[in-house]
């Protein structure tokens, strides 16, 4: 019983430090401007709108994040930005859902 025990604790201590270890790789610079040019192309093959933005910031422990300076428009109209220079803070509700918390004109 004390051999499971001990398993059983390593696992567990194996388990966080593999936790840590990915949450420490996913908010490297490089990888957070990877993420969010992969949002920003998902947003422009599916919604058709070209967004430009200046800051990125996400918290995976807290699951918010932060854009700040906001360009967007429509990839069928002339270029005409139709939201410019806007920052939102949004809440992650699942990998698919989030809640818009705060917009800063």
């Amino acid at each position: 019983m004390k051999l499971f025990a001990a398993r059983l604790a390593r696992a567990a201590v194996m388990g966080v430090l593999a936790a840590g270890v990915v949450l420490a790789v996913a908010h490297v610079p490089a990888v957070r401007s990877r993420v969010v040019a992969w949002g920003l192309e998902r947003l422009r093959s599916s919604c058709l709108i070209d967004v430009k933005v200046e800051q990125a910031s996400y918290n995976l422990l807290t699951l918010s994040g932060r854009l700040r300076g906001v360009t967007a428009s429509a990839l069928d109209g002339a270029g005409v930005p139709f939201v410019r220079r806007v920052a939102f803070c949004f809440l992650f509700a699942s990998a698919r859902r989030w809640r818009l918390e705060q917009v800063l004109l």
